[in-house]
């Protein structure tokens, strides 16, 4: 709390922009954005993390095969739903996470695109859902 409040707008109202407390990663904006329904649109790297750099030589082989390990298996898993789905899906994490840029960059910005109404989106598939244990 120290250094969370960056900017402040006091023509309007005393808007307050909060910095690190609200920070996360791309993977979690993506799925929040998905539940949302929105699809991410542009993804814009600011800042290039130069500690990351000096490091991305000796793990990106570890993180590229880890990656795609994880991608095959995940195709390979609920053979109830479609594989295309699963394909598009697993294939734009796979992106996501293999992507130097994303590895690279301190501050990055997403830019998403409305797609479906939160009315619409349904991800619910029953055959995946497990109930609470009911205990008494």
């Amino acid at each position: 709390e120290i250094n969370d409040i960056w900017m402040s707008d006091e023509t309007d109202g005393h808007r307050l922009y909060h910095g690190h407390i609200f920070l996360l990663g791309v993977q979690k904006l993506r799925i929040l954005g998905r539940l949302a329904g929105f699809k991410i649109k542009e993804v814009i790297y600011v800042r290039m993390s130069y500690s990351s750099l000096l490091l991305f030589p000796i793990f990106y082989p570890f993180i590229l095969m880890r990656s795609l390990l994880v991608y095959r298996s995940n195709l390979n898993k609920h053979k109830s739903i479609d594989a295309a789905q699963k394909r598009a899906v697993y294939r734009e994490q796979l992106r996501i996470n293999i992507n130097p840029k994303t590895l690279l960059n301190k501050h990055t910005f997403i830019v998403f695109e409305k797609e479906k109404n939160v009315c619409d989106v349904n991800f619910r598939n029953e055959e995946l859902i497990k109930p609470f244990d009911k205990k008494t």
